[in-house]
């Protein structure tokens, strides 16, 4: 039987843990159990590209790189667990929080998809979860019911023996998804549309125009707004470990590489608002510009100089 709604309860928002976690983690939370490809165990397979569309904000859309640190900040929350390898995510509490247990023929669709479950460290997290949420009760003397009763035994029973064969010998802690290239540490994060000018960087896949306060065209993309480093020099080109560059594929020098061309992109809108923000706290013109003269004429503030002529 096929899902048709995500259910999301009212507690969601007044749960201090989840409510501190990051505004896009948050976000890509309820886009995962909103997806109609997540079966009843909570399980579904990674689909970037159909996820990154539903996170658009505005006519943008967020990297891969971003959608891949917020799962790993979800991990490390244990709220969602992903398994790169299998190309399977799981949101951890899913059949708890909608209630799967009280549903029969929902709980049993649910245990044979927990049988077919591909990761080890998913099947490790979901035998946690299956223990915390009891068979249905089913009364009455009918065929029907002592089929049902029957059916729901024994799924449980081999769900629980295939996720204890992947499971067997596992070691903890598990790996991280896509940690190859968080070797400088992992961004924090996305920014709330209104705290800093978007910055604009071209995206091949058509999504155009941003929002906000900036103007152009571009991605959101918290690995470059969280760049910690002078506002003024780019970004690295290469990782740490390849400094001068390698011919080889390096998931680390691409991020570099993303980074260092969006800060280009970026620069002059950065830069507008950076001025815009001098020229508004600035006393001596009272947020103009422009400073009155003895003769009636004008000049400009200082917070407001001209700009300079870039070279032929």
């Amino acid at each position: 039987m096929p899902r048709e709604y995500g259910r999301m309860w009212f507690s969601m928002w007044t749960d201090e843990d989840f409510c501190s976690q990051e505004v896009f983690d948050k976000l890509l939370f309820c886009v995962l159990i909103a997806q109609p490809a997540m079966n009843y165990a909570g399980v579904q397979p990674i689909n970037m590209r159909r996820w990154r569309k539903a996170l658009r904000h505005g006519g943008r859309i967020p990297q891969e790189s971003a959608v891949e640190e917020a799962l790993v900040r979800l991990e490390r929350s244990r709220y969602v667990f992903t398994d790169e390898d299998t190309g399977e995510t799981l949101v951890r509490s899913f059949m708890r929080r909608d209630e799967v247990g009280k549903q029969p023929n929902v709980m049993l669709s649910a245990l044979r998809s927990a049988a077919h479950v591909e990761s080890p460290k998913l099947a490790y997290v979901l035998t946690g979860e299956l223990e915390r949420v009891p068979l249905p009760s089913i009364t009455g003397d009918s065929p029907k019911a002592a089929k049902l009763r029957d059916n729901l035994k024994r799924a449980h029973a081999e769900a629980l023996a295939h996720l204890g064969t992947l499971t067997h010998g596992l070691s903890k802690p598990f790996p991280e998804p896509f940690t190859e290239g968080f070797d400088e540490g992992l961004p924090e994060g996305f920014t709330p549309p209104g705290e800093i000018e978007p910055f604009p960087k071209p995206f091949g896949e058509g999504f155009a125009s941003g929002s906000g306060q900036g103007e152009g065209q571009g991605v959101i993309s918290p690995s470059v707004t969280t760049w910690v480093g002078e506002r003024s020099a780019p970004p690295p080109e290469f990782c740490s470990k390849h400094p001068g560059g390698t011919d080889e594929a390096c998931r680390a020098c691409q991020r570099y590489r993303e980074r260092r061309e969006a800060w280009y992109a970026e620069r002059p809108a950065r830069e507008k608002a950076e001025r815009r923000a001098r020229i508004d706290a600035c006393t001596e013109c009272g947020g103009r510009g422009w400073r009155d003269t003895d003769n009636d004429s004008l000049r400009r503030c200082q917070c407001n100089p001209e700009a300079p002529k870039e070279s032929a």
